[in-house]
């Protein structure tokens, strides 16, 4: 009986032995997938930290994207300003050459009679001078006429009357004609002064419309 209880004793001991070794094995295990548990987890918390990066690129990436098509969609629309603003200014620029044509036109219409002008002024100096020297004659002639009276005496009363009348009258005439003279003369000055003026516009007019057309 002794012998039998020793027996379960030591049985006991032994299951117990190995239950330990079990339980001490089992743990160890536990620990190893505990370990690779956390491993695990820690792999994962990396993988899913370079998801979120890799989402905040993406994002960060689609952003970037949305400003450049937001720039092109501006440098587009910058692009389309510019074009009509330079269609819109060679138009101006068309409509002021053609209006620099006209003012052209209209300068060389001055020029043209301007220069009439100064044809007739020199045309009304030569009648002047022409008229000038018909009193000198005709201041002659009654000179003539009265020393021809004085010779005549009594009967020449009358005509040296006329002859003075004429004298005087040559006289007059040329008095008249030496201040139209003058008169014409800074009339002319002022007509040749003018005439380059307008002369010089027009040559600068030329320029300008030579200018807008280039533009143009």
């Amino acid at each position: 009986m002794f012998a039998q209880t020793r027996n379960t004793v030591k049985t006991l001991n032994e299951f117990s032995g190995a239950l330990m070794n079990n339980v001490k094995a089992m743990g160890e295990t536990a620990n190893e997938i505990t370990l690779a548990f956390s491993q695990i987890a820690a792999s994962v918390d990396s993988q899913a930290q370079s998801v979120n990066d890799i989402n905040n690129s993406m994002f960060k990436s689609n952003d970037e994207i949305l400003s450049v098509s937001e720039a092109s969609t501006s440098m587009r629309e910058l692009s389309s300003v510019t074009v009509d603003t330079s269609n819109q200014g060679n138009n101006e620029v068309d409509v002021l050459a053609e209006e620099f044509t006209k003012v052209g036109a209209d300068i060389a219409d001055t020029v043209t009679l301007m220069n009439a002008l100064n044809e007739q002024t020199n045309q009304i100096g030569v009648i002047l001078n022409a008229i000038n020297e018909i009193s000198s004659k005709t201041n002659l002639l009654a000179l003539n006429a009265a020393i021809e009276a004085a010779r005549a005496g009594e009967n020449g009363k009358g005509f040296a009357v006329v002859a003075d009348e004429v004298r005087k009258l040559a006289d007059s005439s040329r008095q008249s004609t030496e201040e139209i003279a003058l008169i014409l003369n800074e009339v002319q000055g002022k007509a040749e002064n003018a005439t380059n003026k307008v002369h010089s516009m027009q040559n600068s007019f030329e320029s300008s419309i030579n200018v807008t057309k280039n533009v143009a």
